[in-house]
């Protein structure tokens, strides 16, 4: 088990991913448990891919082949989801990888975010970050902002890990833990603004 203040990062691999190449994920070091999980990332593919048998070897060419990495990623552990075996007609289950470098997780994650139809063996993959539930429900809270901010000129942001929103515009950069003062933020910058509802006389 990595100790604490270590930088680390998980990434999914799966099915249909279509994320923005403007909203990137990143990560940064983390102090409480859900750390203990960051630097892993799961890989799963619509059907079964040849070349399993050993998961480590045929993950790290993968991804090298897949995402046209420079070299072939060191990955300490890759393993099945422990969920029920699914049957013949239903997808494998996606494997969890934990990859020894927090940088080559970040460069896997941003690639895989710009390719639209990853794919490897002409089938369809994923590879996304392997987030606590926790920490899923509160980077949920930052979609509003998120949706507003998307292809707005002169605007980049990423949300950062475990949940903090950093937006960038004309060289200024802001950072926000709370998804309301980010959505009003992001309304003021684009004039997007919800209607108000207004009471019927």
């Amino acid at each position: 088990m990595p100790g604490k203040g270590r930088k680390q990062k998980t990434a999914h691999v799966g099915p249909d991913q279509t994320p923005s190449s403007r909203d990137m994920d990143a990560h940064e070091e983390s102090t409480d448990d859900e750390e203990d999980t960051s630097n892993r990332a799961v890989l799963a593919a619509i059907t079964a891919l040849k070349g399993m048998t050993k998961p480590r070897d045929f993950i790290a060419t993968l991804l090298k082949d897949a995402l046209a990495l420079n070299e072939q990623p060191m990955i300490d552990r890759a393993h099945r989801t422990l969920r029920q075996r699914p049957s013949p007609s239903e997808p494998p289950r996606p494997f969890v990888i934990r990859i020894h470098h927090y940088h080559v997780l970040e460069e896997i994650l941003r690639k895989a975010a710009t390719i639209k139809n990853l794919q490897y063996q002409g089938k369809t993959i994923r590879i996304f970050p392997d987030y606590p539930p926790t920490v899923v429900k509160r980077r949920a809270l930052f979609n509003r902002a998120r949706q507003v901010l998307r292809n707005q000129p002169d605007v980049r942001y990423g949300l950062l890990y475990p949940a903090r929103l950093l937006v960038t515009h004309n060289g200024s950069q802001l950072s926000f833990t709370d998804p309301q003062k980010a959505e009003e933020y992001a309304e003021r910058l684009t004039g997007s603004a919800r209607p108000q509802m207004v009471e019927a006389m």
